[in-house]
């Protein structure tokens, strides 16, 4: 997941990235999308301007919302584990979320607002 999420950050077209997609990618993409956030942006901003419209968000509040929602489902899944189901993955991702922490708009990436 992390390589479709690099692969279509850098892709030269914005307006043929399904955005959406990227919310139906796995957890340990997560901190590669908030990292980002301003470059998903001007994909859903090009997105307004194409002559058919394919992809369901067209708000930026709206997705960085939905990624919040995401954040926070799987900080709560991690809570929930034991010792047993660790795994490095799941630790760097829980790592860079907990530092990336939610953002109040997508022109605001910066640290945790707790």
């Amino acid at each position: 997941d992390r390589v479709i999420a690099r692969y279509n950050l850098t892709h030269e077209n914005a307006g043929e990235i399904d955005v959406d997609n990227y919310l139906a990618l796995g957890d340990h993409a997560l901190p590669l999308l908030y990292e980002h956030l301003d470059r998903i942006e001007a994909q859903i901003e090009q997105h307004r301007h194409n002559k058919v419209r394919w992809i369901g968000t067209l708000d930026p509040d709206h997705f960085r919302g939905e990624l919040d929602a995401a954040r926070s489902g799987f900080l709560g899944q991690q809570a929930q584990r034991g010792w047993q189901s660790w795994t490095w993955a799941d630790q760097r991702t829980l790592d860079a979320l907990r530092n990336a922490g939610p953002v109040t708009s997508m022109h605001d990436t910066g640290h945790d607002v707790r």
